[in-house]
């Protein structure tokens, strides 16, 4: 069995020279049936350098606290309705 490298591969690498990097895209789960499930789910993989598990667990918290906020923000009932 061949594996692809993942964005995450590359960002372990980056995250030495920038601090806190991440990547966005794809992935695909195994399946008992098939090689890979056609319908991955998009994924966000960070890499932070030198964090403890209190930095790993603000920038989670925040990161989860801005996606909400901005679905609210523009996924919010239309008022004329």
């Amino acid at each position: 069995m061949y594996l692809t490298q993942s964005g995450q591969l590359y960002n372990e690498a980056t995250a030495m020279a920038f601090g806190k990097v991440y990547c966005f895209g794809p992935t695909f789960a195994p399946s008992a049936r098939r090689p890979a499930a056609p319908d991955g789910v998009l994924m966000v993989e960070p890499e932070m350098a030198y964090a403890t598990l209190e930095d790993v667990k603000r920038v989670a918290e925040e990161l989860i606290v801005f996606i909400v906020n901005r679905v609210l923000e523009n996924r919010r009932p239309n008022s004329r309705s």
